[in-house]
C-alpha cells in the first residue's frame, strides 16, 4: 500500500487563475490517493498543514512567502516540486540550505510548443 501523503499545491504567485487547467491536471490525478490542499502562498499556513510531505509549487518563484513556507516545513518535507519551465526565479541555494529536495518539470509547459516547433522545422526542409 502506498503511503498517503499530505500535499500542498501553491497557487501561481502572479496569476492564481492559472489553476485551471494546470493545477487541475495535478490535483485531479493525485487527489484520490493523497490529501491535497490548494493554498495561497501569501496567506499564513494553517497549523494542520504544518506537517506537509510535499509542496507542488506552480510557478516556482522565490519570495518572502515561499521562504516562510520553506522555513516552516523544513525537516519534514520530502519534496518541493516546481511546476515551470525553469528554476531561474527559484533560489535553489536557500532550499539546499534547508535540506529540502527540489524537482522541476520543464516538459509539462513546453512540450506542445516544442512539438509545434519541430513540425515547423520538418515542413521547412
Amino acid at each position: 500500500m502506498v503511503e498517503r501523503l499530505k500535499v500542498l499545491f501553491l497557487l501561481h504567485p502572479i496569476e492564481p487563475d492559472f489553476f485551471s487547467p494546470w493545477g487541475e491536471d495535478v490535483v485531479g490525478p493525485i487527489g484520490d490517493r493523497h490529501d491535497v490542499h490548494v493554498i495561497d502562498r501569501a496567506k499564513p499556513l494553517p497549523p494542520e498543514l504544518a506537517d506537509a510531505d510535499v509542496v507542488v509549487d506552480h510557478g516556482g518563484h522565490t519570495d518572502e512567502h515561499t521562504r516562510r513556507l520553506a522555513d516552516q516545513l523544513s525537516g519534514r518535507l520530502k519534496l518541493w516540486q516546481v511546476l515551470g519551465t525553469g528554476t531561474d526565479k527559484f533560489d535553489l541555494d536557500y532550499w539546499r540550505e534547508k535540506q529540502i529536495p527540489v524537482a522541476n518539470t520543464p516538459g509539462q509547459f513546453s512540450s506542445v510548443a516544442l512539438a509545434e516547433c519541430a513540425m515547423m522545422f520538418i515542413l521547412m526542409l
